[in-house]
């Protein structure tokens, strides 16, 4: 049997951001005829476009030492899709 992890977005071992992201996925499916239907659907990650920093640099003695310089997650992407059933 394989492993489950239940690891919480928040770490206390890790000193970094926690997941900060809201997905949304809205579907409407429309019967035209007895045999032929149409299923529309629109999914938005990232609704609110929350920005999500990568941990700060960890090297001491680097000039950098405690910046951070990165972005971990994707801007607010959505998709749309439109889908005929026969």
């Amino acid at each position: 049997a394989l492993p489950i992890w239940n690891e919480s977005p928040l770490d206390s071992t890790i000193r970094s951001q926690g997941i900060d992201s809201f997905d949304m996925n809205v579907a409407k499916k429309v019967q035209i005829r007895d045999s032929i239907g149409l299923q529309f659907r629109a999914e938005l990650f990232n609704l609110f476009n929350h920005p999500q920093f990568a941990p700060p640099n960890g090297a001491l003695g680097n000039a950098g030492f405690g910046r951070v310089t990165a972005q971990t997650n994707q801007p607010r992407i959505g998709q749309f899709s439109l889908h005929a059933t026969i």
